[in-house]
């Protein structure tokens, strides 16, 4: 991570000039080791004052979800595996709905509203994973 971090430094990266970043370790139940980040980029995109759709353009310039660029044995530790949790019941169907596509474009997802009720919130969550699933 620090050679990541030493190529932000400079005057000019892959995102242009950074003016700041944060990073957060963090570590999953089988001690998988992952980052979490924030870049503040001159002259980048602000939520709720430039449109979605150009803040949506700019991070597609930088950002992929394309695995084929992965060698196979980074690709083999991006993949879900099936465990004892995700079928519960001798179920077939994994009950966290994976495999996931990707989305086939960069979207901003708006929160949902909070004045829905609770069965309302459930539909949309429903509708959601259907989304995703196709």
């Amino acid at each position: 991570m620090a050679a990541f971090h030493n190529l932000l430094k400079k005057d000019s990266s892959i995102f242009g000039k950074v003016d700041d970043f944060h990073f957060v370790t963090k570590f999953q139940n089988r001690g998988n080791e992952h980052d979490h980040g924030l870049l503040w980029i001159k002259n980048g995109q602000t939520y709720g004052v430039d449109s979605n759709e150009t803040i949506e353009q700019f991070v597609y310039k930088y950002v992929t979800s394309n695995n084929s660029l992965l060698p196979s044995h980074l690709k083999d530790s991006q993949m879900h595996k099936h465990g004892q949790t995700s079928r519960k019941k001798n179920q077939v169907v994994c009950r966290f709905h994976y495999p996931l596509p990707p989305m086939p474009c960069t979207k901003i997802l708006e929160p949902l509203k909070e004045t829905l009720s609770s069965g309302q919130n459930k539909n949309c969550r429903i509708l959601q994973i259907g989304f995703l699933k196709t």
